[in-house]
């Protein structure tokens, strides 16, 4: 009976200490969730400010300011494309006109 009961003693101290360090672990844990918590709030305010901020550029904006933006973007987006169409086509013309020469 003595052996059962050194036994039966070690077990408990080694899930007290196991229930220490579970413990331990455990307020670590809500801490570091309180901390995230924290930071979502910090987010989410931030996030709704940025939102009321798109909101009220967006009922401020002149339709024709937007449409000058886009054709300038288009401009300097399709500005390359359109210079060499004209080299491609330039060429094209070239060559049909020696092809001409050449068959007369």
């Amino acid at each position: 009976m003595t052996k059962r009961y050194r036994q039966h003693h070690v077990s408990t101290s080694a899930l007290k200490k196991n229930n220490e360090d579970l413990t331990k672990s455990l307020n670590k844990c809500k801490v570091a969730i309180a901390t995230f918590q924290k930071e979502k709030m910090v987010l989410e305010r931030q996030n709704m400010d940025l939102r009321a901020e798109n909101n009220s550029l967006r009922s401020n904006v002149d339709p024709n300011l937007i449409e000058s933006e886009v054709q300038k973007r288009l401009v300097d987006y399709l500005g390359p494309v359109k210079r060499h169409i004209n080299s491609a086509i330039d060429n094209m013309v070239g060559l049909s006109d020696n092809l001409t020469k050449s068959m007369q």
